[in-house]
């Protein structure tokens, strides 16, 4: 499974804490704390099924960072370190994304916590910063499938006839990965600033092991794994 996420317009309020920071030449120079919210798209994808559709999880996040700047002239370098929280999720029936029209099975994939360790360089004025960052992606990311009787009224559909078979299985990964972006920063007063920032996520794959518990006596097969590589 492919598992990508974009983050857009993230909004930053850092609050300056360094001596330096009252200096114009050196306005961003310093330790620097604050919070921003962010909306985040990305992909999923089961890359061991060829029939697998792509699944798109959306959400709203927020959470906290702390940072060092360095000014020389007008550029700038540092380093920043995020923690962010939410949910990011898609919940997806498999009658609806290329499974039999009676099919009863479900499944959702989400991205929990998730948190960023970035250098950052850009070009500093008097009120404005634009920089571009990138480093390291760290994210807890959720995939499970079950299968619920109810979602269809034909007996065909039933997880095993009367749907009394019903259940839910999940796995819970911690995935490492990239991050690359960018962003403007602008200075409010001496000591407060906002950014608008862009950052792309790829948490690479992983290897996710789900299990189906039902009888199928038509196959003789007590029980069917589900193992997608991702």
């Amino acid at each position: 499974m492919m598992f990508k996420v974009t983050l857009a317009a993230a909004a930053t309020i850092a609050a300056l804490a360094s001596a330096g920071a009252h200096a114009q030449e050196d306005r961003w120079s310093g330790v620097y704390v604050g919070a921003h919210g962010a909306w985040a798209d990305g992909k999923v994808k089961d890359v061991s099924n060829p029939q697998a559709s792509t699944q798109d999880i959306d959400g709203w996040q927020g959470g906290v960072q702390v940072g060092f700047n360095k000014q020389s002239g007008n550029f700038l370098f540092g380093v920043e370190g995020d923690a962010t929280f939410g949910k990011s999720e898609k919940k997806w029936l498999d009658r609806e994304t290329g499974g039999s029209q009676f099919s009863s099975y479900y499944g959702a994939d989400s991205i929990r916590t998730s948190g960023t360790v970035r250098a950052r360089a850009g070009i500093a004025g008097e009120k404005a910063l634009v920089y571009l960052t990138g480093g390291l992606a760290i994210a807890d990311t959720r995939h499970g499938f079950g299968c619920k009787g109810s979602l269809q009224p034909e007996a065909i559909g039933r997880c095993r006839g009367d749907g009394s078979r019903d259940f839910y299985t999940s796995e819970k990964k911690t995935r490492f990965g990239y991050v690359v972006g960018g962003g403007v920063e602008l200075a409010v007063t001496e000591n407060v600033s906002i950014k608008g920032e862009y950052n792309y996520l790829d948490y690479g794959k992983a290897n996710v092991s789900l299990t189906d518990p039902i009888d199928r006596p038509n196959t003789g097969n007590p029980a069917q794994p589900y193992v997608p590589i991702t």
